[in-house]
């Protein structure tokens, strides 16, 4: 599980900028949560499972087209990823991926934003 700080600011910005998407009201025992110094808020950390969820096509449990198509496309993605000084972990990537696919922004490095 990616605890990072770079990850961590991802999942707050996200969070912040895509609510409907991404915000938790609960939080159960399998769920990784962190505080921002000087706040009580806790903010999920998601899971690659969880970020897989958000982004899963509607199908029935035995077609595993939509599966296929699913991974193929997050494939596609991450050869475009732009990498920075440190290649990305798998939950960075699978973040990435959500909210590229759901809002068309891309991580600057501190915040989301509409890619060109």
């Amino acid at each position: 599980m990616d605890d990072s700080k770079t990850y961590k600011l991802m999942c707050q910005m996200a969070v912040k900028a895509h609510p409907e998407t991404f915000y938790r009201d609960s939080f159960d025992s399998h769920d990784y949560t962190f505080k921002v110094d000087g706040n009580d808020v806790l903010w999920p950390l998601f899971r690659q499972d969880q970020l897989q969820e958000m982004v899963a096509p509607e199908s029935k449990e035995t077609e595993l087209y939509p599966i296929a198509k699913l991974l193929n496309g997050f494939f596609d993605f991450t050869k475009a990823y732009k990498f920075g000084e440190h290649p990305p972990t798998m939950e960075q990537l699978w973040l990435a991926f959500v909210t590229k696919e759901k809002h068309g922004k891309v991580w600057t490095g501190t915040e989301w934003k509409e890619e060109r």
